[in-house]
């Protein structure tokens, strides 16, 4: 026990070095972390490592206060270590900054969409490193780029082949290649283009649904046409989400967007 109380005494020194924090600050999150201790199965050197990851992930001790419970959330609901957890939640909320998302939201959409899928949380917190700063520089919403990792998990395509074919899709759609354009002409695609390289993934994704439906072209030409649009390595991946039925789509975007 003295043991721990002298790393817990410590790591919560090292956090105020590393944060700039005030002496009530750190108080203030001593007893949260305490507190937290006390409400869940981790113990006290585990939340402060945790809050420690937390803060080299660029927040400051108001904003670890805020967000630590919703990491111990995460962890417990995916199955996670505790600091992996922490690293997801601070780096979603970074990548996603200019969104406002709070953390409370971000675990929230990352449990119900591990509920809900084929893909669990490590799976999708893999997948945004390929493709969330594609996503955010877009400002596409991260409860649409979350619902579209679902649906490519929910057909074994996770982790990071499910973030590369998004990646790739953004990308070209962002600046297309001369395969791209091609697509998009022949297959009358500038609207999701327009819809997707403003932020509306989703708009754009039901509008691809519907130009590429089995119903109105041929499989072989459905498949030239995403193999142009995401890429060979990503073809897969938007094929599975092409593929999806539109109720089922819309479900998913639905669940994700009520976090």
């Amino acid at each position: 026990l003295a043991k721990t109380a002298m790393n817990y005494d410590q790591t919560l020194e090292r956090i105020g070095i590393k944060a700039g924090a005030s002496g009530d600050q750190l108080d203030k999150l001593d007893g949260v972390m305490k507190k937290l201790t006390t409400d869940t199965v981790y113990s006290m050197d585990e939340i402060a490592t945790a809050a420690e990851y937390m803060v080299q992930n660029g927040m400051n001790v108001n904003e670890v206060i805020d967000n630590l419970a919703s990491v111990t959330a995460l962890a417990t609901v995916g199955n996670i270590d505790l600091g992996r957890s922490a690293d997801i939640v601070a780096s979603t909320l970074n990548m996603f900054s200019r969104q406002g998302l709070t953390g409370a939201q971000v675990a929230n959409i990352f449990a119900s969409a591990a509920n809900s899928s084929g893909a669990n949380v490590e799976n999708l917190a893999k997948s945004l490193e390929n493709c969330g700063p594609q996503a955010a520089a877009l400002n596409i919403p991260f409860q649409q780029v979350v619902a579209t990792l679902a649906l490519m998990g929910d057909n074994a395509i996770k982790g990071g082949k499910a973030g590369t074919a998004m990646k790739n899709v953004l990308q070209r759609m962002a600046a297309p290649t001369k395969d791209v354009a091609s697509a998009i002409k022949e297959f009358h695609l500038e609207g999701a283009q327009a819809k997707i390289v403003t932020g509306d993934l989703k708009g754009g994704l039901l509008d691809l649904m519907d130009a590429l439906n089995l119903n109105k072209v041929s499989s072989k030409d459905q498949q030239r046409a995403i193999k142009q649009l995401a890429g060979a390595y990503g073809a897969a991946g938007l094929t599975s989400v092409i593929n999806t039925s539109k109720d089922e789509m819309l479900v998913m975007f639905d669940a994700m967007e009520k976090g």
